[in-house]
């Protein structure tokens, strides 16, 4: 035997463990409860129970959709409904990863995601003004996140820094779109956004009153040269064509909303395509929300109108190079489509 080493010495299971107690034995006679029509009734009850149980959480479930969103990303998970107006929100929340949070991993339904976020971002900044959001420095070659590749929002690989920012002014967005309501609706719309003699009037809306509204408007991003009027022009063309077919032969009026800044009248000689020139901001903005489908390029006032839109909204592809556009608004809602 080797220095150092301790002998190995054997022992027992009965040494080890001791003398257990005998539990049964193997030719006990086993016993059977009597049945009893109290035992019956309680068997019948607990039956009935568990019945109304199944059927209560099966219509439960019925009435959640069944298609959903859940997504992962850092330490966030989100589930929420596919057709959920404000699930873009939630998308956005599994894009963060957000590091202070470490290793907690909080998941969120379409209820209390919402609240979650706008008090996270209220206590980032939230209120800060909209040009520092816009102008907000990050370093992208860090703290990557995850790429999302749903239908309802393809976006890109970006910082974390990126994201934040698309929240922030999201919520900021949805804000002061309720405040802009507020503030709209006590007025008499169709007053106020009444067109001009000349134009759509009265007698032409009330005769196309089944005819969906399409609204457009094209301001100029900078001074234009002759290059920017053919791009524009041929975006113009492709977004009348691309409604064209997504409204399949119904009928469709064109309203264009024109000013100083925009595209002149003669640029829109289409058939079936009506001009109206308004110089008021709000007024615009008024005009442009009751549409059904919008046609916009620019800033600014287009990302409003365009927010404030209940139907689609068509952009032009040239804004984004290499599919990253220097505008955020345009992940908002309602449905963008690029052209």
């Amino acid at each position: 035997m080797k220095r150092g080493t301790l002998p190995i010495q054997t022992a027992t299971t009965l040494e080890l463990f001791g003398t257990g107690r005998i539990l049964f034995l193997a030719g006990s006679p086993i016993r059977r409860k009597a049945t009893t029509s109290c035992s019956v009734c309680g068997k019948l009850l607990t039956f009935l129970v568990t019945v109304v149980g199944a059927l209560l959480t099966y219509a439960q479930l019925r009435q959640v959709p069944l298609s959903s969103i859940r997504e992962r990303c850092g330490s966030v998970e989100v589930s929420c409904p596919v057709g959920e107006p404000a699930a873009v929100i939630f998308q956005y929340a599994a894009l963060l990863g957000l590091s202070s949070l470490n290793k907690k991993r909080p998941k969120f339904n379409c209820a209390e995601g919402y609240e979650w976020l706008r008090a996270h971002f209220r206590a980032n900044s939230f209120n800060s003004d909209v040009h520092v959001m816009h102008t907000e420095k990050f370093d992208p070659a860090k703290d990557k996140c995850c790429q999302f590749k749903e239908e309802l929002l393809n976006l890109p690989c970006e910082s974390d820094a990126v994201v934040r920012h698309n929240l922030r002014s999201f919520l900021y967005f949805q804000d002061q779109r309720k405040k802009m309501q507020s503030e709209l609706m006590p007025k008499d719309l169709n007053a106020n956004c009444r067109p001009s003699n000349g134009s759509l009037g009265d007698e032409e809306l009330r005769s196309k009153a089944n005819c969906s509204r399409i609204g457009i408007y094209m301001p100029w991003r900078r001074p234009p040269n002759e290059t920017d009027v053919k791009i524009e022009s041929l975006f113009l063309g492709k977004a009348i064509d691309h409604l064209r077919n997504y409204y399949n032969g119904s009928c469709l009026t064109f309203l264009v909303v024109t000013d100083q800044s925009t595209y002149p009248s003669y640029h829109f000689d289409i058939a079936n395509i009506s001009t109206e020139t308004v110089s008021s901001p709000s007024q615009k903005l008024c005009l442009l929300s009751q549409m059904n489908a919008l046609i916009i390029s620019g800033e600014g006032l287009s990302w409003w109108a365009a927010y404030l839109c209940n139907g689609i909204v068509l952009y032009p592809n040239f804004f984004c190079p290499e599919g990253r556009c220097s505008w955020k608004e345009f992940y908002f809602p309602p449905d963008w489509i690029q052209i």
